[in-house]
């Protein structure tokens, strides 16, 4: 979809009912049976399920810290209430759990990983703000600087390596679904950006096996953009889930009708995928740093160069506006919304919106109220 207009904002979406006191399952349940059947036997041009079977649009954020006590305190609850106050119906939650470099095999705690009871106590402040909760657990390595997530598996060199490593990842990924359960999570995510773990398709199969028996909600994996394609068990999950960090352009501060012909390729490849599987898709991550070039490299957290609060927000605009009618598109989570307070502003580089133009592109798509992120 092309839009015309620079200046021009598409109508606020609906956020939606928001209670969260019946169980996700039931609804969704009701709504395959209203549409006809289960999924899979609808049309193949994914046009229908996004829908149908999640007709309210997943507009949400990011929120994660890589810290023990990064979600304790009064901080974190506010900077939560900041969020919620750019209108946003949802909110993500990402706890890291690591593994020494990308050849290990066991994963586990360090001081890296939030609290449980922290993470508990958030998820309860959600609830009470309206939103609903995506989790989102990820694996990242310790000390291995030159590789990261996707990494993971390629060295493996035997099938006793391979068998060690997805019995600790289970026992990782239940752990967070057991939580989720217990706390009404609307939505949970099986597995982040392990490129080179998914294609052991039966593994996978297994893994969402256990999740499910002890969690009842909408569940998704969260795939690299280039990995996305070739995962062959899409069909075990209720949405096909994409980190999107496209190259949108060739040079830093393009203008809105150049990023809308950037997204253009994605858009067709995203379309084929959906309707590959009959299957909606949900962004389960999406974002740029507030430096000129991000759109040449958005997921450079280190990126180079001046610091542009108006790309980033011309970058936001620009995603909502062209996948606002898109039939197969049920969703995005901005990367990210950290907890501390001290982080955003006018004067900040990273991925934040707080308290910056994409901020304010948030709050008026969202309808949100205030100064999005602006506290004190």
């Amino acid at each position: 979809m092309s839009v015309s207009g620079e200046d021009t904002l598409p109508p606020r979406v609906a956020a939606g009912a928001r209670s969260h006191g019946h169980r996700l399952v039931t609804y969704l349940l009701l709504l395959v049976l209203a549409s006809g059947g289960l999924p899979g036997t609808g049309a193949q041009d994914g046009s229908r399920t996004a829908a149908s079977r999640f007709p309210e649009r997943q507009y949400g954020i990011t929120m994660a810290s890589w810290w023990v006590t990064g979600f304790s305190g009064s901080q974190a609850k506010t900077s939560l209430d900041e969020l919620a106050a750019t209108g946003a119906g949802w909110v993500a939650f990402v706890v890291t759990q690591y593994q020494r470099d990308a050849r290990a095999t066991e994963i586990g705690r360090t001081s890296g990983t939030v609290d449980d009871d922290d993470l508990v106590a958030l998820i309860g402040r959600a609830h009470d703000l309206g939103l609903k909760v995506m989790l989102k657990p990820h694996v990242d390595l310790e000390s291995d600087p030159s590789r990261n997530r996707s990494h993971i598996g390629n060295e493996f060199r035997n099938e006793s390596r391979w068998r060690r490593w997805f019995e600790s990842y289970t026992a990782f990924i239940v752990h967070y679904a057991v939580l989720a359960a217990e706390n009404e999570v609307e939505q949970f995510v099986v597995g982040t950006e392990l490129a080179g773990t998914s294609h052991r398709e039966d593994d996978w199969r297994d893994v969402v096996d256990q999740v499910r028996n002890v969690y009842d909600g909408a569940l998704t994996y969260a795939a690299l953009d280039s990995e996305a394609a070739d995962i062959e068990w899409w069909d075990a999950l209720d949405l096909i889930g994409v980190d999107v960090y496209y190259v949108l352009s060739n040079a830093p501060s393009p203008s809105r009708n150049q990023l809308e012909r950037g997204w253009q390729p994605y858009l067709r490849e995203l379309a084929n995928l959906a309707g590959k599987w009959d299957m909606p898709i949900v962004f389960t991550e999406i974002g740029y740093t507030s430096v000129a070039g991000t759109t040449t490299r958005p997921w450079d957290w280190n990126l180079s160069g001046p610091l542009d609060l108006k790309e980033q927000a011309r970058a936001y605009q620009t995603a909502l506006e062209v996948t606002a009618d898109m039939p197969w598109f049920a969703g995005m989570y901005w990367w990210y919304w950290d907890p501390d307070l001290e982080v955003g502003g006018p004067r900040d580089r990273g991925y934040t919106p707080s308290c910056k133009p994409a901020g304010e592109v948030l709050r008026e798509w969202y309808g949100g109220s205030g100064q999005a992120g602006c506290h004190g």
